[in-house]
């Protein structure tokens, strides 16, 4: 029997090509799961680093949000962090050059802001300060050309001291000169009197009654002749005074020193036009007067403080700062007003003749600590203390003066007398002193009138 054979199919294709086409499937969603965690994550740390360059705000409105748009218009020709990170450094050099971060620049504004004492920003802070410089400048300037004007009038009056001198000693010159031939009339006057008496005594007996005639005349002449001599004397010492007073040792009013060229009344301080190159320095002090209303030297007017008093705290080349002790609280100080101390010249050493006991406190007890207070005060200013008066005496300054002492009975000890004669020495003394001074037109101060014309307020003992 015939055994029947089957007609064999063709491969499954479609089988082979259905499992192809899945396994690409499973590895492309594998493919595209993997991309897609990789995307999500770039996307978050994407979203995150926005976060932190600027929030939403920033970028929808503001400055970002305009360079956000240039920057799609293509008018910005670098990126947003960029551009702002040039302009943080243009801003950090216009701050400081030397800045190389803005941390840096921050650093130099701060301490510029602690230095000159403002905030608000630099660019105002600059303006001030360049406002400050210009109003210091113009101020140097207008003290600079005051001072040539002084030192132009004090070069005038150093001319016209010397042409004074030239006629002092023009003057002392032709005094000695008629001193001379007067002296030599009295010799030759001696002679002739000396030689008449050896005659008158060779015949005293017959001419006595002629020879007293003659002797009367002859005295009478010598008599004439000294007092020439005393009125040559008191022209010559005249002159000399005269000159003394010329040459400002007996100036009436007060002379001023300098004058007040600024106040800052808040600080209580005053700037006068007085410095090194006047020969002052810290410790000095003055009396304030109005420009019109300056002191007579008069030794019976009332003593009179001026608007206030001065003492000199810090001294430059031609301004000197002082501060003010005491003012007149209805007529402050102002600029304008002249300084002045009797002890103090820019020009020559003064010399003062001390006298007498000194209350310097008010305290109705004079004593010999308050002379010599006084000394200290005139050498302090570079004064000089003379113990006699003489032309080269520019003023007596006197205490209270001493009581004269009543004289003992002779049969006293001799201590009694010691102490006596002492007392009486120093009552003489303090007479003559004042007497001669009046003489010599020479100013007399009592301790008011000194305190009153140098500015010096004592201590509180």
């Amino acid at each position: 029997m015939a055994r029947v054979v089957q007609k064999r199919s063709g491969p499954p294709y479609l089988l082979i090509v259905f499992v192809m086409l899945f396994l690409i499937a499973t590895v492309m969603a594998v493919l595209f799961y993997l991309n897609f965690d990789e995307q999500r994550a770039l996307a978050a740390e994407e979203q995150q680093l926005r976060e932190h360059l600027a929030s939403d705000r920033e970028i929808e409105q503001g400055r970002i949000a305009e360079l956000l748009q240039q920057r799609q218009d293509r008018t910005l020709g670098s990126t947003v962090l960029g551009h702002m990170f040039y302009q943080m450094q243009e801003l950090a050099n216009l701050v400081h050059p030397a800045a190389d971060e803005p941390e840096q620049a921050d650093a130099q504004a701060q301490r510029a802001y602690e230095a000159a004492g403002e905030r608000g920003g630099l660019a105002p802070l600059v303006i001030s300060l360049k406002e400050r410089v210009d109003s210091r400048d113009e101020t140097i300037e207008s003290l600079r050309a005051s001072l040539e004007e002084r030192e132009g009038s004090l070069e005038e009056r150093i001319e016209a001291l010397q042409d004074i001198e030239a006629q002092y000693e023009q003057s002392l010159e032709d005094a000695r000169g008629q001193l001379a031939e007067l002296e030599q009339r009295i010799g030759s006057l001696q002679e002739d009197q000396e030689s008449q008496l050896e005659e008158s005594e060779q015949r005293l007996v017959s001419v006595r009654t002629d020879m007293q005639a003659q002797i009367a005349e002859r005295v009478e002449t010598i008599e004439d002749l000294q007092g020439t001599i005393g009125e040559m004397e008191a022209m010559v010492e005249g002159l000399r005074s005269r000159l003394e007073r010329q040459v400002g040792i007996d100036a009436r009013p007060l002379r001023p020193d300098g004058k007040v060229e600024r106040v800052l009344e808040a600080e209580n301080i005053v700037y006068i036009n007085l410095g090194s190159r006047d020969d002052i320095r810290p410790g000095f002090t003055f009396s304030v007067y109005d420009d019109e209303r300056v002191p007579a030297l008069d030794e019976e007017a009332e003593p009179a403080r001026g608007k206030g008093s001065l003492v000199v705290t810090k001294v430059g080349e031609r301004i000197s700062e002082c501060r003010i002790v005491e003012q007149v609280e209805d007529d402050p100080i102002v600029e304008g007003d002249v300084v002045a101390n009797i002890i103090f010249d820019g020009i020559r050493e003064l010399e003062f003749v001390v006298v007498g006991r000194f209350d310097l406190f008010g305290t109705d007890d004079p004593t010999e600590e308050g002379r010599e207070q006084v000394k200290q005060l005139i050498r302090r200013m570079d004064g000089r203390i003379a113990d006699e008066v003489t032309v080269r005496t520019n003023y007596v300054i006197v205490g209270h003066a001493p009581q004269r002492p009543t004289q003992p009975p002779e049969a006293a000890p001799p201590s009694v007398w010691e102490v006596y004669n002492r007392q009486l020495e120093r009552y003489r003394r303090f007479q003559e002193i004042q007497a001669t001074a009046r003489g010599m037109m020479i100013p007399i101060l009592d301790t008011g009138r000194f305190l009153a014309f140098t500015g010096y307020i004592p201590d509180a003992p």
